[in-house]
């Protein structure tokens, strides 16, 4: 007891532990037992859960409220959750439930991650691939899209919180961690920037301020969703060159550089990287939001010559995000080579059926040369009938009325099959069938066999159907 005043409840601890202590093996709320500590640092301590209901892994984040003089923000922080559930994005943790532990602490739950952060990988590996880098960075700004359209500004993107999952085909994802909490940090800065007889403190709430940026520094609450573009473009300044775009022996020097110098020369520290990458950083970090890009699309397709082809799916989302929310600053803004370009290709299509209509054109001239071959065997038929009856009722004059017919016919029959070809032929394959000669008259059958040979005689009944295995072939 301290003054009649109950003093916070607190685990037993060793020497030099943080006042907010979690123990493996506890249970919070009744249904998350401690599995392991994951990490602790200035403002909060993340653990491995088990969810006992459900039989699976979650994170807890417990949130210091030890060192705040002033309210503790619990009820900020609640309603930070709760908005931070909403956001469904794959490249975000997804944040499950919130909850006050028994010492009024309050903790969020998140889905457990297997992999590292990026701040792991640079402290391992150093500097990225500019591919690489690029990537992830533009996986970000398609998680930020989603908050931003949401009315949610993250306020501390850093290296830590952008957290790479190795996915069971071997694809490397980027989830964005600590929405939730962003609010109550910020409220945490401002208290430490008013407590300037408390440096260390500040820049231990602050967390990693070489991230934060110049509007933010300057008034920690007033700040848009402009400020994370700028903290993207620190953190895109770092994975490629291995340091931070602002580095200072203490806070208030750091704070000056961030509001009034410029930053580091990406050229200098990476000669390698394309010039056109070093002007999309330099944007991203302008003093002034205004001269930013305007949201996480804008950068997203900024940075999309850089990135490797599968990049486009995730700029491709924010952009469409960002464009239902009414937040595009330029409504004809587009992806390259997304579904709107191939409008542009269209006159190419009409000149593919230009050259198309040429052949129809000349199929719509067959129907009318196989009527006129079918007519022409029709009249060789006709003449050949009057030409048989006349000679069975005029037997005393055969000759001429059996020469008469196949003479005047042959030529147009002959005119006919040479401008058919094997439409003529084929209509004389079926004309041969026709019906021979009355057998009263024996004297005319030898002199009217001759001419139907070549040109045969077939009822006008029969005339037409030579035309449709034609027409059907073609």
């Amino acid at each position: 007891m301290n003054g009649g005043v109950p003093e916070p409840i607190q685990h037993d601890r060793e020497p030099g532990e943080t006042p907010l202590d979690v123990r493996v093996g506890e249970v919070v709320a009744g249904k998350f037992r401690v599995e392991r500590i994951v990490g602790k640092g200035g403002m909060a301590v993340v653990v491995e859960a088990t969810h006992l209901q459900l039989d699976e892994r979650v994170a807890l984040k417990f949130l210091r409220l030890d060192r705040m003089k002033r309210a503790a923000p619990e009820e900020r922080f609640l309603q930070e959750a709760r908005a931070a559930v909403r956001i469904k994005s794959e490249h975000v943790a997804r944040v499950l439930d919130v909850g006050v532990r028994d010492d009024c602490c309050p903790f969020i739950v998140m889905e457990f991650l297997e992999g590292s952060d990026l701040g792991q990988v640079l402290g391992t590996s150093g500097a990225l691939p500019v591919e690489e880098a690029a990537e992830y960075v533009v996986q970000a700004c398609d998680g930020l899209a989603e908050a931003h359209a949401r009315g949610i500004v993250h306020r501390d993107l850093k290296p830590e919180n952008l957290f790479r999952v190795v996915q069971a085909d071997g694809w490397r994802s980027i989830k964005l961690l600590d929405f939730g909490i962003a609010k109550v940090r910020d409220m945490m800065v401002a208290q430490a920037i008013d407590d300037t007889d408390q440096p260390k403190l500040a820049v231990e709430n602050m967390g990693t301020p070489s991230y934060m940026s110049p509007e933010q520094l300057k008034s920690p609450m007033d700040v848009d969703h402009r400020t994370d573009i700028w903290s993207l473009g620190a953190v895109l300044f770092e994975l490629i060159t291995g340091t931070r775009p602002f580095v200072a022996v203490d806070f208030p020097t750091l704070v000056y550089e961030i509001r009034y110098a410029k930053h580091g020369s990406i050229k200098e520290l990476r000669p390698s990287v394309p010039p056109g990458l070093q002007a999309v950083i330099d944007r991203c970090l302008a003093k002034s939001p205004a001269e930013r890009y305007q949201n996480a699309a804008e950068l997203a397709l900024a940075l999309l010559p850089f990135a490797p082809r599968r990049a486009h799916v995730p700029a491709e989302r924010a952009l469409s995000i960002t464009r239902a929310a009414g937040l595009l600053t330029d409504p004809d803004l587009q992806v390259p080579g997304s579904a709107r370009e191939p409008r542009v290709e269209a006159p190419t299509l009409d000149a593919v059926q230009t050259v198309a209509d040429p052949p129809a054109r000349r199929r719509s001239g067959t129907p009318w040369l196989l009527i006129g071959i079918a007519f022409a065997a029709a009249l060789v038929g006709v003449a050949l009938l009057l030409s048989r009856d006349g000679a069975v009722q005029s037997p005393t004059a055969p000759s001429v009325a059996a020469g008469t017919a196949p003479v005047q016919s042959a030529p147009a029959s002959a005119a006919s099959a040479s401008a058919a070809g094997s439409g003529a032929e084929a209509a004389a394959s079926v004309a041969v069938a026709a019906p021979e000669p009355s057998p009263s008259a024996p004297r005319t059958l030898p002199k009217l066999v001759v001419p139907m040979s070549a040109h045969p005689a077939s009822p006008p009944a029969h005339s037409a159907p030579p035309s449709l295995p034609i027409h059907r072939e073609r």
